[in-house]
């Protein structure tokens, strides 16, 4: 399991747009693109920074679910 969960999507974030069913597949690909944009810093490494990287990381992520969500995983701009 990465550092977010539903529980923290849903509460400690506020999330709204993902639900318990959806959460899971939407914060996989949610946890690839931030990882890409921090040059694939894993889960064990961002829980050895300060509370507020490990924060700001989780909430990065939680947008990312909320933008994915609201969009759709099609709304990634991928290239082959």
């Amino acid at each position: 399991m990465g550092v977010v969960d539903f529980a923290y999507y849903s509460t400690v974030y506020g999330g709204t747009d993902a639900t318990a069913q959806t959460f899971p597949a939407l914060c996989a690909r949610a946890s690839d693109v931030v990882g890409a944009m921090t040059h694939w810093a894993n889960d064990a490494y961002i829980l050895k920074q300060p509370q507020i990287i490990q924060t700001l990381y989780k909430k990065a992520i939680c947008a990312q679910v909320d933008f994915l969500s609201i969009n759709g995983m099609d709304s990634l701009n991928e290239t082959a």
